[in-house]
């Protein structure tokens, strides 16, 4: 994948999701506010649809 494909803020917001995902399958008493969850739905939600357009551009130039 080339370089700049993907913004850094998305990246900061899929290394959020990761701790959050970590702390929360793996300490008994961690929490995730409803704002916070709100938030990265929302990102993860543009990562997946940028990913999405990505690979439709990609196949469409194959």
């Amino acid at each position: 994948m080339s370089k700049g494909l993907i913004s850094s803020e998305i990246g900061k917001t899929l290394n959020e999701a990761f701790k959050y995902r970590a702390a929360l399958d793996y300490h008994d008493f961690a929490k995730i506010s409803k704002a916070n969850a709100k938030d990265l739905y929302k990102n993860m939600k543009i990562f997946v649809d940028t990913v999405d357009k990505l690979i439709s551009q990609k196949i469409t130039s194959s």
